[in-house]
């Protein structure tokens, strides 16, 4: 308890006793660092203490989340993890294998803490994601796997059951996701606002995926990069509505997908599909940063986000027979 100590926190912080449970398994520095960004209410401080520790690390934040609320005051340390294809990635994204977590983050849906997830921070392109890739594997194991086994898949997606670590695989997943929210015609976080309802964070995070899933397609003759579509793939399309809420966007995101692509799941219409959803999308942020007000801009791609999902909401009654069957 010494750090505590020599530091009166009361003021700003109520959590006093879960700080000296955290002050047990973790740094000074760590603690140090989070507690400076949280009372100057500066991020910069804890970002550089984990840029500056990035491949074997902890961090020490106060998180917010919407489906967890025991998640506050909390932390995790953290081994990362690299790619097995060659990519251009930013060196703020932070797939990882989690070594210890606090209690507030013993929760297997979260799968990933992102720069709005810290309380008060205003998310730049520069500031830390992590994706807790050993939380990825295991949903896919005991939970896609499920769905794809339901809608009679196990032919399409037979590479996924090969033997081999899908940890890498996983990895490549989130560095090409991440690549793609920064790339298009409406990139994150620059356009966060414009996207935060939930069907714009629907449409962002299929928009991220099918760009994903197309530079993928592009190397579909390299091992590496044909598994790694067929896991965006599969996590993408079929497992949302069965680990969120009907509604949640990333369900939405499923619905639209399934509803486009489940039909003909071969590798040519694939790529044809998919770049016509690319093309729908874009179309409508082309549209919508000809209108000059954040808040009239939202308006508009909330409302023509919409229109695009209901065209291609005919799979939610098959969603929600799945998820009634498989918690059943």
């Amino acid at each position: 308890m010494e750090f505590l100590k020599k530091h009166d926190f009361s003021s700003c912080i109520s959590q006093s006793s879960k700080l000296i449970c955290l002050e047990k398994q973790f740094s000074s520095n760590a603690l140090r660092s989070f507690l400076k960004s949280y009372t100057g209410k500066n991020y910069e401080r804890l970002f550089n203490f984990i840029a500056s520790n990035s491949n074997a690390g902890e961090v020490v934040g106060y998180f917010k989340c919407s489906y967890n609320k025991s998640l506050n005051l909390d932390g995790f340390k953290y081994t990362r993890l690299i790619p097995n294809i060659n990519i251009a990635s930013h060196n703020n994204i932070y797939p990882v294998k989690l070594d210890y977590f606090s209690d507030g983050l013993d929760d297997e849906r979260i799968v990933a803490l992102f720069p709005e997830t810290f309380m008060g921070n205003k998310a730049k392109d520069e500031d830390p994601v992590f994706y807790f890739i050993d939380r990825f594997v295991n949903r896919h194991l005991t939970i896609t796997r499920k769905v794809i086994n339901y809608f009679g898949l196990q032919d399409f997606f037979s590479e996924l059951y090969l033997e081999g670590e899908l940890d890498p695989y996983f990895v490549n997943w989130v560095l090409l996701h991440e690549s793609s929210h920064r790339k298009g015609v409406m990139p994150i976080p620059q356009y966060l606002y414009e996207k935060s309802s939930p069907i714009g964070a629907a449409i962002e995070e299929l928009r991220a995926d099918l760009e994903t899933m197309l530079t993928c397609l592009r190397n579909i003759h390299t091992p590496e990069y044909r598994k790694t579509f067929l896991l965006v793939l599969a996590e993408r399309m079929l497992v949302y509505p069965l680990v969120r809420e009907m509604n949640s966007f990333d369900a939405l995101s499923s619905i639209i997908l399934f509803s486009k692509v489940y039909r003909n799941l071969n590798y040519a219409d694939l790529i044809q599909n998919i770049k016509e959803l690319i093309t729908e999308i874009e179309a409508i942020e082309r549209s919508a940063i000809k209108v000059s007000s954040r808040v009239e801009r939202k308006s508009y791609t909330d409302s023509a986000f919409n229109k695009l999902y209901l065209k291609y909401s005919s799979s939610y009654n098959d969603f929600k027979l799945m998820k009634e069957t498989l918690e059943s």
